[in-house]
């Protein structure tokens, strides 16, 4: 019931864009990277591609298809830094392995 309480006070209209935001400006999605800078940056790129829409007269389930198409697309791009992340991390642990 606690568990049901917390997540319906979460509200779900800023979830996917601000994890959006966070990520268009440079957040990997392996944690580690990104500036606060930077996610103010991708706050605003999501403002204007939300006001765009509304200066367009676009139903309103517009902007929550361009925020999820950007985050799909950005995510996409994260991946190969995702990997190449994992990729050094079991360089360095064969490293260790045979130095220890």
């Amino acid at each position: 019931m606690a568990l049901a309480t917390i997540f319906g006070a979460i509200n779900s209209d800023v979830i996917v864009p601000a994890a959006t935001a966070a990520i268009l400006g440079g957040v990997s999605l392996s944690g580690g990277t990104g500036r606060p800078l930077g996610i103010a940056i991708g706050m605003l790129v999501l403002g204007v591609l939300h006001a765009g829409f509304n200066a367009l007269g676009a139903p309103p389930y517009a902007n929550e298809i361009a925020t999820g198409a950007v985050l799909l697309v950005v995510a996409i791009a994260d991946g190969p830094y995702l990997l190449r992340r994992v990729r050094m991390a079991r360089l360095r642990i064969t490293k260790a392995r045979q130095n220890g």
